[in-house]
């Protein structure tokens, strides 16, 4: 299972996790910090996701016509560098033009990204493929934002960002040597040919029109993930730290770790079970279950009842996640997986960025409870459109 770019891109993005979970969980305060307001936050968020929109649709027609390797080595290092960006930003003003440019680059560089862990599963094992991909990279940062958090406690937020940054690149540009060594193109025959902008945005347009109406389905239910994520994610750790529930950095990093490791046990064992009896049930289930955390995080009061709303999200969402990149791979043939991805990562980024806008006015203006109780009606609403729409496919694609 580990073996060839499986292995290959577990092992290099454990690494860059390593560093990564030391800033990405913090990434909220230290925008505070800098001087953002919780509707800067929504904006951010925005601007990242509305800067992937036509790269990604672009990065999907690059995809299938040159290859994976070449656009995945490229755009890693790309995105390696603006590291050193976030490391030195005197104020938060100055993120929007570098998070539009790290969104940018992370759009041309996702349908090569997915469709080369995609090619790189094997029909009768995908779930549990997509499970070593999406969680063996968090074993590596398993401890990272415990340790982060000690050092945030210490140093104070700007310093440590500043700090954890730096070692954020050195760890990312040696993964990006790494799969510049050694990773190997998974597309055999390139049939998409040369065309223009128009052509390639017209063409995305096409694809869809011949998608099946379950795959349809499918990409709207990942568009609901998405739409949740803008609404809540920004604001998780504002809530449990320096807003309403009054914890200290180095225990949301506690936190984290517990969720991580009940991921890691618990993951694995969904996939088997994805893999074996089918996917749909598991989606509907874990989408089920997820609607229950948002709500039950509004109830906390303190550090042990932060952690059980906070685990099951993780969890689940995860497990929702893994099922459903195996269900889009079992109906989406090799050949057309990079303009998937790019239609399927168009599409969420637009309904991540209306979650943002909204989730960060509810936030500063209407109530901080509000994001989280309408990402628990937006996943209520996910799980019955798959218990009611989606089906499990015939015969699964390679």
């Amino acid at each position: 299972m580990l073996k060839g770019n499986l292995g290959l891109m577990t092992l290099t993005s454990g690494l860059w996790n390593f560093a990564g979970q030391m800033v990405w969980p913090f990434s909220t305060l230290y925008y505070l910090a800098l001087g953002a307001s919780y509707m800067d936050l929504g904006l951010l968020s925005a601007v990242w996701s509305a800067s992937r929109v036509v790269p990604l649709m672009i990065g999907g027609y690059l995809t299938d016509r040159f290859g994976r390797k070449r656009l995945v080595v490229t755009f890693s290092f790309g995105l390696s560098v603006i590291n050193l960006l976030f490391a030195v930003v005197p104020s938060w003003e100055y993120l929007i033009p570098i998070i539009a440019l790290d969104g940018f680059i992370s759009g041309l560089r996702e349908p090569a990204f997915s469709s080369i862990i995609a090619d790189s599963t094997k029909p009768e094992v995908r779930a549990l493929g997509f499970a070593v991909w999406n969680f063996g990279p968090v074993l590596f940062g398993m401890f990272s934002p415990y340790i982060a958090g000690r050092i945030i406690d210490d140093m104070g937020i700007v310093n440590s960002m500043r700090l954890l940054y730096i070692v954020l690149f050195a760890f990312s540009f040696t993964a990006c040597i790494l799969r510049l060594l050694f990773l190997k193109e998974t597309l055999s025959e390139r049939t998409v040919e040369k065309m223009s902008l128009k052509s390639i945005l017209s063409s995305g347009v096409l694809f869809v029109l011949k998608v099946p109406k379950r795959v349809l389905t499918l990409f709207g239910v990942s568009s609901i993930l998405f739409l949740v994520y803008g609404l809540a994610d920004p604001f998780w750790i504002a809530y449990a730290t320096r807003d309403v529930i009054g914890l200290t950095a180095s225990q949301w990093g506690l936190i984290l770790i517990f969720q991580t490791a009940l991921k890691l046990t618990l993951t694995p064992i969904f996939a088997y079970v994805s893999d074996r009896f089918g996917r749909v049930k598991l989606l509907f289930s874990s989408l089920l279950i997820s609607a229950t955390a948002p709500f039950l995080f509004t109830l906390s009061g303190s550090f042990e009842q932060t952690l059980i709303p906070i685990a099951l999200y993780g969890v689940f969402m995860s497990a929702s996640s893994v099922t459903l990149s195996a269900l889009l791979a079992d109906y989406i043939s090799r050949e057309s997986r990079g303009r998937a991805a790019a239609f399927q990562g168009t599409l969420n980024q637009i309904t991540l960025v209306i979650g943002s806008v909204i989730g960060g006015y509810t936030y500063q203006n209407i109530s901080k409870s509000y994001p989280f109780l309408m990402a628990s009606i937006s996943l209520l609403v996910a799980s019955l459109i798959t218990l009611l729409l989606v089906k499990e496919p015939r015969v699964r694609a390679e």
